[in-house]
């Protein structure tokens, strides 16, 4: 029993004498854990939100409903440019 106690003596010194003397580096392993879990946590993807979809009467692009320009006749146009496209050619 004595010899166990011993010998868990002797690897709990070591253990000890290697983490004094490394410890920058067991610190700097730790900080990587941390920015890597930080990093992985912000970057979970968010829950979609139910995004409407719409078609440019220009050029039959599809944009979210947000972005698109609203003429309130149900037509959609991705940009002016488009818009002017359309009213030239006819």
């Amino acid at each position: 029993m004595m010899k166990c106690l011993t010998i868990i003596l002797i690897l709990l010194l070591i253990l000890l004498i290697l983490t004094i003397r490394y410890r920058r580096q067991i610190r700097f392993f730790i900080n990587i854990f941390r920015l890597f879990f930080a990093i992985r946590e912000n970057q979970m993807p968010a829950k979609k939100k139910d995004i409407q979809l719409v078609c440019c009467a220009g050029c039959k692009k599809w944009l979210p409903a947000s972005e698109a320009i609203d003429l309130q006749l149900g037509n959609f146009y991705c940009s002016k440019d488009c818009f002017n496209k359309r009213l030239s050619s006819g």
